[in-house]
């Protein structure tokens, strides 16, 4: 699949395959484990609730983890 994507022109590619992926120097692979995120997560949400039980005091909080580059709507304004 890799190869196909590399002949039509995509220089940027995200694996999340546990293979090692043989591309052109100029192409980028980023290689994601998905069962580390999904730890990365749990703890972060564990550690959350240690500090702050969920509906505690009623109010909807905004994301745990935010993406570097991505902000809220109403941050933009």
């Amino acid at each position: 699949m890799a190869d196909l994507l590399v002949r039509a022109g995509v220089t940027s590619l995200l694996n999340f395959a546990p293979r090692v992926l043989n591309v052109p120097a100029n192409v980028h692979v980023r290689y994601v484990d998905l069962s580390i995120e999904l730890q990365v997560l749990g703890f972060y949400r564990a550690r959350q609730e240690a500090v702050e039980p969920a509906g505690a005091d009623g109010a909807e909080r905004g994301p745990l983890i935010r993406a570097v580059g991505m902000s809220r709507v109403s941050e933009l304004d």
